[in-house]
């Protein structure tokens, strides 16, 4: 897309197309398990955003503006209309800035935690809401890479806490397309560690939000929701309303922020019931 080789995995199906992005350092692949059963009844795409996965790793070009710009190309490109755009995080946040800039290829939107500080900061919800992104930037340098075999990272990420809920089947989606097994056999990780640092650091840069036209796409934002005595219409999505008016909010009772990889059936199950309401 625009001069940048960008990898994308395909599940062909009867349908609307349907278009995953995934979140910061992951990839397209870990929404596999997900996209392999709803091929049944869409033509699915999941993305791996530049610097991840098979995509090209440029040193420039991390902010919203060249994300949001790689979707649009990805759907311009393979001239995808009625679409489905589904997105995670970092990607959630994209495909908001997506769906405002091509809106006649966007039938609807499900978006599980997007990331969009910089429109609620510009929607007036203030600087309180900014994220420690230097503690995130640090983290992410320091994030080991590469491991004996793609057993011993298995074996290590299924008891870190942002992820020992993933399903087993998830998390084997995501080492085996989010990882490259080197001639001397050890398993390396395809985001960079300056990729996942760079995408932290560009995160509150407010450039891409400025102006964004209000959307009357239909959208539906989930969120993970660890508290089930959140009272209704409390989650913390209520933001995106400023955005998307219409907007739909969804909580996933006990997930986190992974909440797709934890439970991928009742993930699966939302999309669906969301896809049927836009017919």
């Amino acid at each position: 897309m625009h001069g940048l080789k960008l990898h994308c995995l395909e599940w062909p199906g009867q349908g609307r197309p349907l278009v995953f992005i995934h979140a910061n350092s992951y990839c397209g692949g870990v929404w596999s398990p997900i996209a392999a059963s709803l091929s049944d009844s869409f033509h699915v795409f999941a993305l791996d955003m530049r610097g991840h996965g098979l995509s090209e790793k440029p040193e420039t070009g991390d902010d919203w503006g060249s994300l949001r710009d790689d979707i649009v190309g990805l759907l311009q490109g393979l001239d995808l209309r009625e679409t489905l755009l589904v997105g995670h995080s970092r990607g959630g946040g994209a495909t908001v800035l997506a769906t405002a800039a091509c809106p006649e290829r966007v039938r609807g939107v499900v978006r599980y935690e997007p990331t969009i500080t910089p429109g609620r900061i510009l929607a007036g919800q203030g600087e309180g809401n900014r994220m420690p992104v230097d503690s995130l930037v640090e983290r992410a340098m320091r994030r080991r890479t590469v491991f004996n075999s793609r057993q011993e990272l298995f074996d290590r990420y299924s008891q870190e806490n942002a992820l020992k809920q993933w399903t087993e089947e998830s998390l084997w989606a995501y080492i085996e397309h989010g990882t490259t097994v080197r001639d001397d056999g050890q398993a390396e990780l395809l985001c960079p560690t300056w990729v996942e640092a760079q995408l932290y650091r560009e995160m509150l840069r407010t450039e891409a939000w400025a102006g964004i036209r209000i959307l009357d796409t239909p959208v539906l934002a989930c969120h993970g929701d660890t508290r089930p005595d959140r009272p209704q219409g409390h989650g913390p999505l209520e933001g995106l309303r400023t955005i998307a008016p219409g907007c739909q909010l969804r909580a996933m009772p006990g997930a986190t922020h992974f909440g797709p990889m934890e439970q991928p059936e009742t993930f699966e199950a939302i999309i669906r019931e969301f896809a049927s309401s836009l017919n």
